[in-house]
């Protein structure tokens, strides 16, 4: 990290901006001050003084290398994650370090300046721009052409529309208004990744202006107003994990405290610049590194996020940033010139990895093996070198480029990209260069989901009823998005016996399904209890849901080599079904449980199957039996361990034999070319309604 030092001028009334004294060194407090051209124009990895050291008209700021090895430390987690490396199950919390380190050096920055009378949002935009938008637009406009040549229409409409939200930083609404059962799988986004930069800059949209004015209420006032703030975030976030998963994962309101947490650590150390003592530094440090490396190999794609759990992760950065110093052990270890270097080129690494995974996962047939990732995450780290080095690093020199040019780019780039997206969009992905049919829409089916039913007053009365209507035989269907595709063919049963038709999926974690695996011990269920209120003896309930609802990965298959063996969650159904199927059962009702359906392939593209689809069983998409019955081998034994218990009321079902017919394997793509499925593992209309025959000869 040596020979680039900086001396920052004070500016002077008459604009003279003298030359800094004689040789490489400043010494403050008997040390040597650092900049790094890491640090250059976005003051990286500086520790600021409530008081800034003077050396006539310069001002001091100390180089923090264990920043960088903190950014490092962010980024290698979220690259392996990605790569799908279990080791790392936890790695997404490597954003969250992000946050926090991106909240702390900002508001070091911003407090810098207001102590001196010398902030200005201008400024503060440029050095953003600088920061961000070269190295951003470099890997989008690289991007082009392996989505142009390798993604199939609906992808490609998919990639034209994140780069419209992309170039706007608005890419976390668009992948939160996209998420849930129907969406693309997460893997094969290029720019999923993006949504945490969309996080951060709609944040220094309000932070900035938050503070300048508010500037002259004092810092008390200042950080109890943050403090209110960051509880609401903080609340919001802990009931969004379970009411709102997915806005809460990707929106401001519920990320926004996480930034606070460093920007509440660049408010301690400007008041207090003063060094721990030994002990407690190294206690701190030592105790920050360790929640985090927790939360990076315990936590999974299961855990609650943000919420609670997500302070093992920011409370680690925040305590590092604070007690951690060059010689303590946590900062040697983070300062090594391995950590430092990838944390240098760490925003890069972050941009250019989902890409080259997504397209990798385009261009295979399965998923990519370890070795294969590996080599991925390696050309990550050097493509990352190559634009820090190339494209970065100029861009943040304003000797080479003035802020009017900066500025001038940075629309230019945003009307490029906006302006190719929304052509992608409106042409349906480019649709021109593939002959093939257009993926069928996703269905529409009444009180599926959390969005469908907020629009009732009483969800549970108008999906299931409100009172006991005293018939026989009323047939009611609960589950999530697999019990929806079902209310196709269970409603045309239904009017043929001429019984009511009942279905709801609420999306919530405290209601059943989804309760028996989210709890140990559920002592009430309201929507079992409602259900209890309103059913009458003789009829029948149906149970479906996603098999991956019971595994560890929700959408992957499980290795045959790998054997299922009952976990918390199977534990968990299995002992609340014991619990209280008991009350429905003596009401006189019957339950059937119906086993999933069809799971393709995590590289799955329709589209692409439909392409290659030669009217064989054989083509990118297909799925064995043997495969699809091992990874939904957990449902099974619950199953059928619930049936035996009751068998006289209880009913195991299973489609799979009716799909897959007399064949050992599942073609997506029928012989006529025309889809039954609509995504990797929801069927579409025509295909479920194929289960008739089937659920007439088994519900009786």
């Amino acid at each position: 990290m040596a020979g680039d030092w900086r001396w920052r001028p004070l500016p002077l009334a008459s604009g003279y901006k003298p030359e800094p004294p004689a040789g490489r060194f400043l010494q403050m407090s008997s040390k040597f001050t650092p900049f790094t051209k890491s640090s250059r124009d976005d003051f990286a990895g500086f520790r600021c003084r409530k008081n800034p050291v003077r050396f006539g008209i310069y001002t001091v700021m100390d180089y923090r290398r264990e920043i960088d090895g903190l950014r490092a430390l962010a980024v290698l987690p979220v690259i392996l994650f990605h790569a799908g490396l279990q080791a790392f199950s936890g790695g997404f919390v490597g954003v969250d370090v992000f946050f926090v380190i991106s909240g702390y050096l900002i508001t070091t920055t911003i407090l810098a300046e207001l102590e001196v009378g010398k902030f200005s949002i201008i400024n503060f935009y440029e050095r953003r721009a600088r920061r961000i938008l070269p190295a951003l637009f470099f890997v989008l406009f690289v991007s082009l052409p392996f989505a142009w040549f390798w993604l199939f229409p609906q992808d490609m409409k998919s990639f034209s529309q994140s780069l419209v939200a992309v170039s706007a930083f608005s890419s976390n609404v668009l992948f939160w208004r996209e998420s849930g059962y129907f969406d693309t799988v997460a893997e094969l986004k290029p720019l999923l990744h993006t949504w945490s930069l969309a996080v951060e800059e709609q944040y220094y949209l309000f932070f900035p202006v938050f503070l300048m004015l508010t500037w002259r209420l004092g810092k008390p006032w200042i950080l109890g107003l943050l403090a209110v703030v960051f509880g609401i975030s903080l609340a919001a976030a802990q009931w969004g994990s379970s009411a709102q998963s997915m806005a809460a994962f990707f929106l401001l309101p519920t990320r926004g405290w996480e930034l606070l947490v460093g920007a509440f650590v660049a408010f301690c150390l400007a008041k207090n610049s003063r060094p721990l003592n030994k002990v407690a530094g190294e206690l701190g440090g030592i105790a920050g590194l360790s929640l985090i490396v927790y939360a990076i190999v315990v936590f999974d794609k299961n855990t609650p996020f943000p919420s609670l759990y997500t302070l093992a992760p920011t409370v680690g950065t925040a305590l590092i940033l604070l007690c951690t110093t060059q010689p303590t052990v946590v900062g040697k270890v983070l300062g090594n010139k391995c950590f430092v270097g990838v944390g240098i080129v760490s925003y890069s690494a972050y941009l250019w990895h989902q890409p080259l995974f997504a397209f990798a996962r385009h261009r295979s047939v399965r998923e990519p093996g370890t070795i294969m990732v590996l080599v991925l995450a390696i050309v990550t780290l050097l493509l990352a070198y190559f634009s820090w080095r190339f494209v970065e690093t100029p861009f943040r020199n304003k000797d080479r480029f003035s802020r009017r040019t900066v500025f001038t780019y940075s629309v230019a780039g945003t009307v490029l990209f906006i302006t190719i997206g929304l052509l992608g969009s409106y042409t349906n992905g480019f649709k021109f260069r593939h002959d093939v049919a257009l993926l069928p829409k996703p269905w529409n089916v009444k009180c599926h989901g959390a969005e469908a039913i907020s629009v009732y007053e009483d969800p549970l009365a108008e999906c299931l009823g409100s009172i006991s209507n005293e018939r026989v035989g009323d047939l009611f269907l609960i589950g999530d998005s697999h019990a929806a595709q079902l209310t196709f063919p269970l409603r045309q049963l239904a009017k043929s016996r001429d019984i009511e038709f009942h279905f709801i999926n609420t999306e919530n974690k405290s209601d059943f399904p989804y309760s028996f695996w989210a709890f140990a011990a559920v002592a009430e269920d309201r929507l079992l209890e409602h259900l209890i209120r309103v059913a009458d003896q003789g009829d029948i309930v149906v149970i479906a849901f996603h098999r991956g609802q019971l595994n560890q990965d929700r959408d992957t298959h499980i290795p045959l080599v790998e054997r299922p063996l009952m976990n918390a969650k199977s534990s968990a159904f299995l002992r609340n079904a014991r619990r209280y199927l008991p009350r429905l059962l003596d009401l006189g009702l019957r339950v059937y449980l119906v086993k999933d359906g069809p799971l393709l392939s995590e590289t799955t593209s329709l589209e692409k199957c439909a392409y290659f689809n030669a009217g064989s069983d054989i083509n990118p998409c297909s799925v064995s039996l043997k495969q699809d019955q091992h990874t939904r081998l957990r449902q099974s034994m619950v199953f059928d361990r619930v049936a035996e218990m009751y068998p006289d009321s209880v009913f195991v079902l299973d489609i799979l034999p009716t799909l897959y017919g007399a064949k050992d394997v599942f073609n997506p793509i029928d012989s006529n070319g025309s889809y039954k499925m609509f995504d990797r593992h929801h069927l579409t209309e025509p295909a479920a309604l194929g289960l008739l025959p089937y659920f007439q000869q088994t519900i009786q």
